[in-house]
């Protein structure tokens, strides 16, 4: 591991609790296991004491880690308005663990002219907003890119429990949808900005 590179885990913590802990501590060790093989387990349980100030309310814990927690800090949430989206090209964008330096998708964020965020595509599919994962409806189902840029533990979860479907979508496949959503772990199904497809910039796409 790049002995400068850096972890995180937002998790959501709504009036004292965490109540999706499982997915991040499951993404957590995942990494660990991965760059710390040798490292002893760290159960978020454990370690995140809210303190009694931040007990009300909803707030981003940001948890920065290596192979050791580094930081962790509370910050009160709101859900960032997003009407509109462009289209930007990622296919050099990697990012199979949540590594703290965003230099890269900052860059693809710069490039989002008059639109409030970008939609990566890769390889002519869509995959991730800038911050978050997306799903698609289609006046029946929900869906959600197969392969996104950063699988997030929302859209784990929605998955799991069946409320959405991974599917391989082109940039052509988008005028066969009604909106956008965007989720995150701190934007649930029903939370996230609705975006509608007319509202997504698709030049030179």
């Amino acid at each position: 591991m790049d002995a400068k590179a850096s972890f995180l885990e937002s998790i959501r913590l709504e009036d004292g609790k965490f109540p999706f802990l499982a997915y991040h501590q499951n993404r957590f060790d995942r990494t660990r296991q991965h760059f710390c093989k040798r490292s002893q387990p760290i159960f978020l349980a454990e370690t995140l004491d809210v303190p009694l100030e931040h007990r009300k309310g909803l707030y981003k814990v940001r948890v920065e880690y290596r192979c050791d927690i580094i930081n962790i800090s509370y910050i009160p949430y709101q859900v960032r308005p997003v009407n509109s989206l462009k289209l930007i090209d990622a296919n050099h964008i990697n990012y199979p663990y949540k590594y703290s330096d965003r230099l890269p998708i900052n860059k693809l964020f710069a490039e989002r002219g008059n639109s409030d965020d970008i939609l990566m595509v890769k390889n002519g599919v869509i995959t991730d907003t800038s911050y978050a994962n997306v799903i698609l409806y289609d006046g029946q189902y929900w869906y959600t890119p197969a392969n996104p840029i950063m699988a997030g533990t929302c859209r784990a979860r929605l998955m799991e429990e069946g409320r959405v479907l991974p599917a391989d979508i082109y940039v052509e496949h988008l005028k066969d949808f009604q909106e956008i959503r965007l989720i995150n772990a701190m934007m649930n199904i029903d939370e996230g900005p609705r975006v509608a497809i007319a509202n997504v910039a698709m030049k030179n796409f």
